[in-house]
């Protein structure tokens, strides 16, 4: 008996230096959650927002992208640049070289649709045209888009190799950018039906640029399913990475 007692203990003391000293354990601290800045298109914002909020991320809405005067995006480890409403707009040089600036540094930078088809339909936002990893041939679509995963990478991590989005779904039809200074360009999704380079992802400097092929809630509300969720909180936790 006393034998059996004296195991017992033993494997208790075991366990307890194994499991409950760990989270004292000033080596293998909780990882930190990103600082995110959505630069807004005048929709889409607030319900990102509550996406990433939720998810524990530290979230500041900057007001609408054609207003922003900023050009210090140090704060941050990821930028959105919302595109997806009122979309015929040029942003000042001084922002978009500070973007360009940003993600040389070390920053990441995401940009959605329309931007692409902006920069080719007006003529607007050379500087952000000379980083982003696609462009646009000036048609778009909306609808049921079918995604097909591309590359393995953080951004995809427990997101379907193929979903479909939700019938509000707006995009253009984008391909690799021959004029961009992003370097290791990836395919992450393609669209089956049109989207063509649905999200892909771009070095410059110690950064990375990711374009996302969405355009927020352009046609209509419901564009947020679980997959688009998932992915929007990925590339906010992969932004804490790099």
């Amino acid at each position: 008996m006393k034998r059996l007692l004296l195991t017992a203990f033993f494997a208790f003391l075991v366990i307890m230096l194994v499991f409950g000293c760990s989270k004292d354990e000033p080596t293998a601290p909780v990882p930190a959650l990103a600082n995110v800045l959505i630069i807004e298109d005048g929709g889409t914002e607030d319900s990102l927002f509550k996406i990433l909020n939720s998810a524990n991320f530290d979230v500041t809405l900057g007001g609408p992208f054609q207003n922003y005067t900023g050009t210090n995006f140090s704060a941050y480890d990821l930028v959105i640049l919302l595109n997806g409403v009122d979309y015929d707009f040029e942003m000042p040089d001084s922002v978009e070289l500070g973007l360009k600036n940003y993600v040389t540094g070390g920053g990441v930078l995401l940009v959605t649709e329309w931007m692409c088809y902006t920069i080719v339909q007006f003529d607007y936002n050379l500087i952000l045209d000379s980083i982003l990893p696609v462009e646009s041939f000036a048609s778009s679509s909306n609808g049921i888009e079918t995604y097909l995963k591309e590359s393995n990478h953080a951004i995809t991590a427990g997101v379907p190799d193929s979903f479909d989005t939700k019938q509000d779904w707006s995009y253009s039809e984008v391909f690799p950018n021959p004029r961009t200074q992003t370097t290791d360009y990836t395919l992450l999704y393609s669209g089956k039906f049109y989207g063509g380079a649905a999200m892909t992802i771009g070095t410059l400097g110690s950064g990375r640029v990711i374009h996302w092929n969405m355009s927020g809630q352009y046609e209509g509300p419901d564009i947020w399913s679980p997959e688009v969720r998932r992915l929007f909180i990925n590339i906010a936790a992969f932004s804490k990475t790099i």
